[in-house]
């Protein structure tokens, strides 16, 4: 497979160094979650939380036709048990599908059924809070309300604003006509809500708490040529790019994190039938894209390309690429973006 460098502005483009695919940034693998067998092993693509302040992480394996348990485990990799409600909750989890640490320390798993089920640190179950959407990504403002974008990709609305108690403070932009795409959301240090389109168009768009819009970056880059329906790849057609994920960096810079037909995709595909084809191994298919972009204006000022599909940004500055394991059981690896300086 081909690696290279799509852009570097402002930063050194080096090779050799240890751990590095590419400059200005190498990925730096640092955790492995998930095991082989038992209540431990991970049945699915799993989603992976932020690291909680106590020392561990929560995966979230996406549901199937029915949701698993989410498992936590720390620093380490070690399996520190199942995050069950108990006989304490009327509802228990339906389809889980991702956690967030709020500022307060509590941990909310977010569950296709319109509702989080909210843990303590110790991760032990306190209550559940019904939301007005199925959700589709969330964010915690320093406040401790929410910043939630539907799983209903052609609602009225971008994103809505919830408090503590699940309640709806306000809805946030409208339903772009035409583009019936999911969208990520975090919330930046300085209290602004960043959105951004999955898939379809590329569309950055920045938001205050109040509801009033502030800047909107959509000038695609090379490596996301915009489409205008969802198609499976076949042996002529190549997987669509895609947003993955954004961050905001401790300086205020914006992250992107994409995926893009390798050069070789064809290889990492398996035909279905009627000239579409499965994705059979996803590195092969997808090489990943990384941007950093300036928050005022949207201008990259560094980007790299890597020869392996990390497709979950965990928190700023760690990305996560799922691992087939013997017994098709998953593993999440989490990989450090580490920027490369002259001495790397």
């Amino acid at each position: 497979m081909i690696r290279r460098v799509i852009a570097a502005l402002a930063l050194l483009a080096a090779w050799g160094c240890d751990g590095a695919e590419l400059g200005p940034f190498r990925l730096t693998p640092f955790a492995w979650l998930g095991a082989d067998s038992g209540v431990a092993a991970i049945p699915t693509w799993p989603q992976v939380s932020a690291r909680h302040p106590a020392g561990y992480r929560v995966v979230v394996p996406q549901p199937g036709s029915s949701g698993f348990a989410p498992l936590a485990f720390d620093d380490g990799g070690n399996f520190l048990g199942v995050l069950d409600p108990g006989d304490r909750a009327a509802e228990g989890f339906e389809r889980p599908l991702f956690a967030r640490v709020a500022p307060d320390g509590t941990v909310w798993v977010f569950d296709a059924a319109r509702r989080a089920l909210v843990f303590d640190a110790a991760r032990r179950y306190l209550r559940t809070v019904r939301l007005p959407v199925a959700p589709w990504d969330a964010a915690f403002l320093a406040d401790g309300r929410i910043a939630l974008t539907s799983s209903t990709f052609a609602a009225p609305q971008q994103w809505l604003l919830v408090d503590a108690a699940g309640r709806q403070v306000r809805s946030v932009g409208e339903a772009t006509p035409g583009l019936p795409s999911p969208r990520r959301i975090v919330a930046g240090n300085g209290g602004e809500i960043w959105t951004v389109t999955m898939t379809h168009r590329f569309v950055v768009e920045a938001w205050d708490t109040a509801g009033r819009w502030l800047r909107r970056f959509d000038q695609a880059p090379e490596w996301f040529a915009p489409y205008d329906r969802l198609d499976a790849p076949g042996p002529d057609r190549p997987p669509q790019p895609a947003v993955q994920g954004i961050w905001l960096g401790a300086d205020g810079r914006l992250w992107v994190l994409g995926k893009v037909a390798d050069p070789e995709w064809a290889s990492g595909l398996v035909p279905v039938m009627n000239g579409t084809a499965s994705i059979l191994r996803p590195d092969d298919a997808f090489d990943t894209v990384l941007e950093v972009r300036d928050p005022a204006t949207g201008a990259v000022i560094a980007a790299a390309r890597f020869d392996r599909l990390y497709p979950f940004a965990v928190e700023p500055g760690v990305a996560m690429r799922p691992l087939v394991i013997e017994g098709g059981w998953f593993r999440a690896e989490l990989t450090e973006v580490v920027a490369i300086t002259e001495g790397h």
